[in-house]
């Protein structure tokens, strides 16, 4: 006797059988899946990123190089004709105000020095001078001048002074010096800001398909008990970074299950610590998440963009109206 169609879907199905259709709806491990098939990964070989390196200004790096002679520098109690004056000067005409500098060096064999000197020599006060020298285009400017320190430095610095007070052979190298160290930090701190952002950025350009829910509350349950106020979006996140690191792991063959069971076993006896269930299998991905950092940052592409930083001498340097 042959059995119709209805009659057959019409037999009760067994308690196993529900079991399985409910878990595939609702699963609450990461085990009850099959990740990758949520995930669609972009392709990372040849992927741009940029990092941005931050060049210091020639004259950022001279002054920076400049303050450091002057903090291992001799001071004078009075001027001489080849030393260094610091001074704070404010500058007008005919009582307008003009232009306002702190720290001001001048060279006193400067065509602005001598003046100085000669101003210095006619005033009985050896700290506050007034004097008229031009400003750009403005003839006859006004110069209120606050002496605040003085340096045995010749202007400009020779050679001489800087092999015998500092490492370096000339100023020039010494501000060579700054600027490539300076590089060189720069590029050390922006790939640890591109390491660090490389999975967040990989993410953004993965596709996923709508993750279980089930997963979702299972993960917000896991970070509510670590961060109390978190909220449900930052589980959405966190569960994708899992099934993106473990979609990694898969297709470019970096940990198998078994790997990944010998290195949360690891933490676990490193921590003193039993991790059971979705806990256990989360931190097994996790774990991992140096590793996928370190791989996609050898596949794609890293852009180098050079960025000169701004110079922040006060306006009157580089004008030439101090020479």
């Amino acid at each position: 006797m042959l059995l119709g169609a209805a009659f057959i879907s019409s037999i009760p199905k067994n308690e196993e059988y529900y079991q399985e259709q409910n878990i595939a709806s609702s699963p609450l491990n990461l085990s009850d899946i099959c990740m990758e098939e949520y995930v669609s990964l972009p392709v990372f070989e040849g992927m741009e990123i940029e990092e941005s390196t931050m060049m210091e200004d020639d004259a950022v790096a001279r002054k920076e190089a400049y303050q450091e002679i002057l903090r291992t520098a001799d001071k004078l109690t009075t001027p001489n004709k080849n030393c260094t004056i610091i001074c704070d000067m404010t500058i007008s005409k005919d009582k307008e105000f003009l232009d306002k500098c702190a720290d001001q060096s001048i060279g006193t064999k400067s065509r602005f020095g001598v003046a100085l000197m000669k101003n210095l020599e006619e005033n009985l006060s050896q700290e506050n001078v007034r004097m008229e020298w031009m400003y750009n285009d403005i003839e006859d400017a006004t110069y209120d001048i606050v002496i605040k320190e003085i340096y045995d430095i010749p202007f400009p610095i020779t050679n001489d002074y800087m092999r015998k007070h500092t490492q370096y052979e000339s100023f020039s190298s010494m501000v060579r010096s700054y600027s490539k160290s300076k590089l060189d930090e720069s590029r050390i701190s922006q790939r640890e800001e591109t390491m660090n952002n490389l999975i967040d950025y990989s993410i953004k350009k993965t596709t996923f398909m709508e993750l279980p829910e089930s997963l979702y509350d299972k993960e917000f349950e896991f970070l509510k008990r670590e961060y109390p106020e978190v909220q449900y979006d930052a589980a959405k996140d966190s569960l994708k970074k899992i099934f993106f690191i473990g979609a990694v792991l898969k297709q470019y063959s970096l940990a198998d299950d078994v790997e990944r069971e010998r290195v949360v076993a690891k933490y676990e006896a490193d921590h003193s610590i039993v991790l059971e269930g979705y806990e256990r299998e989360r931190m097994s991905y996790l774990l991992f998440e140096e590793d996928v950092n370190n791989y996609l940052y050898k596949i794609v592409n890293i852009k180098e963009i050079t960025v000169t930083e701004d110079s922040s001498i006060p306006s009157i340097a580089g004008t030439g109206v101090l020479d």
